[in-house]
């Protein structure tokens, strides 16, 4: 058996590299990226979070046993009160319970 180096290596050198063409969106299909693309403005243009769940700080959970839930943001929306999302905690480092893990 070979190693995953060694058969990346016999593929890379058994395949030519393929010139990058220019094409149009819609004649894209089946064909593979020769080069990232980025997206010019953020989308959502505020911070949301990639799960449904609840954030909070454990080291404060260990101490008082209970969480308060003060809020929700809905899919989609932008925060518009204090509630906040992963994403808007993560520099508070928050750990996060996601929603399937609860009986709630």
């Amino acid at each position: 058996m070979i190693s995953v180096h060694e058969a990346k290596e016999i593929v890379s050198n058994s395949t030519p590299e393929l010139a990058a063409v220019k094409t149009v969106l819609s004649e894209a299909d089946g064909k593979v990226l020769a080069e990232d693309v980025l997206a010019l403005v953020d989308i959502p243009a505020f911070p949301q979070s990639s799960m449904d769940g609840y954030a909070f700080l454990f080291e404060a959970w260990k101490q008082h046993k209970k969480i308060k839930i003060v809020g929700e943001v809905v899919a989609g929306r932008a925060r518009t009160n204090p509630r906040r999302t992963r994403a808007d905690v993560e520099s508070d480092s928050p750990d996060v319970l996601p929603l399937s893990k609860t009986d709630y």
